[in-house]
């Protein structure tokens, strides 16, 4: 009975941080910020030393919002091409690298000009280094930046920043006062050793097993859950088995996403999982926040404002110099740059790492933690500056894998039995350009046709598909329920869009108007007046011999 006690008052502490981050989200969003910012600002408020104190077990919310982080990177893996990793891999690989190990040795230099030791000007400086994954990636997300130039540049940094993280936390128990170079180079060299295998052996199994184990789970299984239920395991024990490693469990789990990226129900999986990916990256972003201490912040306020100020700008100018060094025009290093300023939740991880082993006192903890969180709640503010910038920069998208290049004159066709493929020969006889959307993994490609696998219910997999610009979208589908809600979504994304409806039933034609639709084809109705029409014709004793019937 005690352990379900215990239960049920966690329950109640994910009940209190989800109440409180979607209340002050919403206020964020009112006050046209970020509801990154809310969340953060919730968990300040509700746990942690100093605040409210609300939420009791903060240490197992934290366990329970990285799988969060682990599904958002798993998602981001989904959605980025081996050919966009390819283009951008040089880039990361010097721009993340010059970015860690010049901020390191600024702040270092910096913070070992005052009477900090050697010791703590390290970790201060690797702590600064990092920048925030979660963040960066869901604010990118949000402003649909994640594919622009600077976008794409950023994330490859930060993966860039989640491998050099590894080094970094292997160098703490070196540093208890006495610093061995020879240490730290042992310790790159064995994660970059780790990393290497892991990506051979992963695109090995992707090779040899993955694909056709996952082809045979989408043949087999009429109910596609248990698509989505395989990809998870497969997300999830890479996240394990890259944290078994000694590497970062999120790497593990980004891995896993590309190694799925090029299946054709990629994106149904995605789609799937999102909902669950936003309560559970929620609650990360309220625990992040119940990890400062409230009175700390109040009464070192003007000195964490200063530092903040001197992390964003520093790191901005840091990070969009090696961004130019790597070879990104100007204006994507800039915007890069101010995508990176911020400290991460890694930072986090390092400080409490150095606390623990006494490296760190509780009053020079405590003023990392509150820096990174300040920096933390001020991007979701700055991103969308910078991608306004882009904007009128007119900073470009890449669009190299997208499943719709170029929807001018688009027809979307929603469902691919017989009446779906039907309008798609008819469309493609006329030299339309067409679009399928099928929740059926083995439905055919044709070099006429793209084809997207999902569940066209998912406003995700419509936007996907290209309805957002579309002007014509055919739905094929026999379930009016289904249909009427697809209709919807239909209109929602894309109000001009003609939308032509199957009607199953005549009771249900309304609802299709209702929900939004151009035209319905009742088939009751069409169905009556061929029936009527044959019985006409046949009904004339001349006219027997004559009269042919004509499948529907």
């Amino acid at each position: 009975m005690a352990s379900t006690m215990d239960v049920w008052t966690v329950v109640r502490d994910v009940v209190v941080a989800l109440s409180a981050a979607v209340t002050l989200g919403f206020l964020a969003q009112r006050m046209r910020l970020s509801p990154v910012v809310g969340y953060l600002s919730a968990g300040l408020l509700v746990g942690g030393p100093g605040s409210l104190e609300l939420v009791k077990h903060v240490d197992v919310l934290n366990g329970i919002a990285e799988i969060g982080v682990a599904l958002l990177l798993f998602t981001l893996g989904l959605d980025v091409s081996l050919y966009k990793l390819r283009l951008f891999g040089r880039l990361a690989l010097i721009a993340g690298t010059l970015q860690v190990v010049t901020t390191i040795t600024v702040t270092t230099a910096l913070v070992a000009n005052t009477s900090a030791s050697l010791a703590v000007a390290i970790v201060i400086g690797m702590a600064t280094a990092l920048s925030s994954t979660a963040v960066v990636v869901r604010v990118l997300t949000d402003t649909t930046q994640a594919d622009s130039q600077f976008g794409l540049a950023a994330i490859g940094v930060l993966l860039m920043q989640d491998l050099l993280l590894i080094p970094c936390l292997l160098l703490i128990p070196d540093l208890d006062g006495s610093t061995r170079p020879v240490g730290i180079i042992v310790a790159m060299v064995v994660s970059v050793g780790k990393i290497a295998a892991l990506a051979v052996t992963m695109f090995l199994v992707q090779r040899l097993l993955l694909s056709r184990l996952l082809n045979l789970v989408a043949s087999a299984s009429a109910r596609e859950e248990l698509l989505v239920i395989a990809s998870v395991i497969i997300a999830f024990g890479a996240a394990w088995v890259t944290h078994a490693m000694g590497l970062s469990a999120e790497l593990g789990a980004f891995m896993a996403g590309l190694m799925i990226a090029s299946e054709a129900y990629a994106d149904h999986v995605r789609a799937e999982l999102n909902p669950l990916k936003i309560v559970l990256v929620t609650l990360f972003f309220s625990v992040i926040g119940m990890l400062a201490d409230v009175s700390f912040i109040a009464v070192h306020l003007l000195l964490i404002i200063e530092l903040v100020v001197l992390v964003i700008v520093g790191k901005t100018l840091i990070s969009a110099g090696a961004l130019l060094i790597a070879g990104s025009a100007r204006v994507t290093s800039l915007l890069g740059g101010i995508a990176l300023a911020q400290m991460g939740e890694f930072s986090f991880v390092l400080a409490t790492s150095a606390y623990t082993m006494g490296i760190l006192s509780l009053y020079q903890f405590q003023l990392v933690l509150s820096v990174s969180l300040v920096t933390l709640i001020l991007s979701p503010v700055l991103l969308p500056i910078a991608t306004r910038i882009a904007v009128r920069a007119g900073a470009d998208h890449i669009t190299v894998d997208d499943v719709v290049t170029d929807n001018d004159g688009r027809c979307v066709v929603i469902g691919y039995g017989p009446a779906g493929q039907r309008v798609v020969a008819r469309l493609v006889e006329h030299d339309r350009a067409v679009t399928v959307i099928d929740l059926n993994p083995q439905t055919p490609r044709y070099h006429e046709v793209d084809v997207l696998h999902g569940d066209a219910n998912k406003t995700q997999i419509l936007r996907r598909g290209g309805v957002a610009q579309a002007h014509l979208v055919v739905v094929t589908i026999p379930d009016p329920l289904r249909a009427a809600g697809m209709v919807r979504r239909i209109k929602e994304l894309n109000p001009s869009a003609r939308v032509v409806a199957r009607g199953r039933y005549q009771r249900m034609v309304s609802q299709l108007y209702a929900a939004g639709a151009t035209t319905v084809v009742d088939e009751e109705t069409e169905a009556g007046d061929r029936l009527a029409d044959d019985a006409l014709a046949f009904s004339e004793p001349a006219a027997t011999a004559t009269a042919t019937s004509r499948p529907l």
